[in-house]
Parts: C-alpha cells; sequence; structure tokens
C-alpha cells in the first residue's frame, strides 16, 4: 500500500491495520508537509472500489476555510444506496467553521455501510470533542534524519552535502516538505533565508532586535515562520549545549519563543510580544 511512500513505521502500522477493517472515520493528524494527504489517498484508494474512482476529497475554499454549504454538499454522497465502498477526504478539517462541524457531526452519526471519512488536521483539538470521539486518531508522525536522508537518494536526488543537510535541517522529516524544497529552488531559497533571519536573531545584538521589531510585527504570519525557525535552531542548539550556563540559557530562550508562539496563535499582539521575547535575551 505504500511501498513508494516514506512512511513512519508506526503511522505506517496503524494504516495497514485499519485498511484490513475500515473505521466509520479516520483522523491523520501531524504537523504540516509530513505527507497526511497523501496517505490519506493512498489509504483510499487501496480500501475503496474501482481503484479509486469511488474517493471524494473536500479541501478549503479559495478563502481558506471550509463551510457548512460543502458539508451539507456531502450528504448526498455519503447517503446515497451505492454498493460499492466510498472514502470521503476532508482536507485541513481544522478549517471548518463550527457551524460545519455540527453539521458534519450529523453526517458522521448517520452514514450508510461502506463510507469511511478521513480527516487531516496538524492538531486534534482543532474539531470538536463529539466529532473526535468518532474518529480513529492516526498520529502521522516525522521520519528520522537518516531515513529521508535514504529515501531521497532512492529518488535520485543528488544535492551537495552542504544543501542536503540545510534541507534535512529545515524538513524536519516531514517527507511532503523536502520533495516540495528539492523540486522548487525558489521555496528552497526562501527557506533558507528565513533560517538566515532567525540566526541573525539569535545572535544580534539587543538593539538591533529590538529596532527590527515594527518590520518583523508587519506581516503576522512570516513572523510567526520566523519564530517558529528560531525555535528549530535552539532546539537544536540544546542538543549540542557543552556546558551547564548555555544549556540553561537556551532552555529558558526555548521557553520563551514556545510562549511567545503561543501568545501569537491567540492573537497577541505581535509587537508587544516580540518585545518581551527580544528583552529575555
Amino acid at each position: 500500500m505504500f511501498d513508494t511512500l516514506l512512511v513512519h513505521p508506526t503511522t505506517r502500522f496503524m494504516l495497514e491495520a485499519y485498511a484490513k477493517q475500515p473505521p466509520q472515520g479516520m483522523l491523520l493528524v501531524g504537523p504540516e508537509g509530513v505527507g497526511k494527504l497523501t496517505l490519506a489517498n493512498r489509504w483510499a484508494a487501496a480500501v475503496s472500489d474501482h481503484h479509486g474512482e469511488a474517493v471524494t476529497v473536500v479541501a478549503p475554499d479559495e478563502k481558506g476555510s471550509i463551510s457548512i454549504e460543502t458539508v451539507r454538499g456531502l450528504y448526498r454522497t455519503a447517503r446515497s444506496k451505492r454498493a460499492e465502498r466510498q472514502v470521503i477526504i476532508i482536507d485541513h478539517a481544522e478549517v471548518m467553521s463550527s457551524e460545519a462541524q455540527n453539521a458534519f457531526l450529523k453526517l458522521l452519526e448517520e452514514p450508510r455501510a461502506g463510507v469511511t471519512f478521513i480527516l487531516t488536521a496538524p492538531l486534534h483539538e482543532a474539531l470538536l470533542p463529539t466529532i473526535l470521539s468518532r474518529l480513529q486518531v492516526v498520529p502521522v508522525q516525522p521520519v528520522a534524519d537518516e531515513s529521508l536522508r535514504e529515501f531521497l537518494a532512492q529518488q535520485n536526488i543528488a544535492l551537495p552535502a552542504k544543501d542536503l543537510l540545510q534541507l534535512l535541517f529545515i524538513a524536519r522529516g516531514r517527507p511532503a516538505t523536502a520533495m516540495r524544497l528539492q523540486t522548487d529552488p525558489t521555496v528552497f531559497g526562501d527557506e533558507r533565508s528565513l533560517m538566515q533571519q532567525a540566526k541573525e536573531l539569535l545572535t544580534a545584538p539587543r538593539y538591533t532586535r529590538l529596532a527590527g521589531i515594527p518590520a518583523l510585527s508587519a506581516n503576522r504570519e512570516q513572523c510567526v515562520a520566523t519564530l517558529q525557525a528560531m525555535q528549530r535552531i535552539v532546539a537544536l542548539q540544546l542538543l549540542k549545549a557543552p556546558g551547564t550556563s548555555r544549556l540553561s540559557q537556551s532552555v529558558q530562550l526555548a521557553e520563551a519563543l514556545d510562549s511567545t508562539l503561543r501568545a501569537l496563535d491567540n492573537n497577541g499582539n505581535a509587537k508587544a510580544q516580540l518585545m518581551h521575547l527580544f528583552m529575555q535575551y
């Protein structure tokens, strides 16, 4: 089923087990770029009849949401009297509005036999508990760097050693991200620039960091991405910290970055959060 894909062993085991006895619903949960939609499509094609012809995929609209009207449009598909097994994939289920989730809950409660719903999301907390209680949760875990390195070699992807190390560091065990970085030089270049900016923010004098707050806070999405890049670098420093003093500093910075990202996720003021963060190191 997954012979040509790179999948974490635990994730592979769970998906293969559920393929033998398909459940009413599954939630593939994991970080962006780990390959959730690819796995959902491969699993659906394997268990549905007619080699995937009975697979329906719902994705966010141009506004980045899944509306109640879209969910209601699935009622006819899920409750039809077709004899073959069907799989309905809802990608990025976390963007369903509360009304859409409640509509989906009704659909999930009364499907016909032979229908399996697969939802993908970065975090299961984004879904209603009543929906989660009716889904089998499958964590789609990142793979080891060495596994990703071997996979790229098997795809006849040869990169200079420095580029390969950078790609593996940016990808963080996410196969879909690794392939995107490798096939799109623009994306790779943007990510490398982001990592360079993150390094500079970690090493620059305090006054330089504070002076850059207006520019960094102007684009919230870019701001979050930069802080996440800083978080990755600090995590690597924690693994390599040679002394107790430096280790303690890295731990404190890691905690400060985590707190800042959580505050931004809760719509905290970007300038105020950056000011508080940059004053701590």
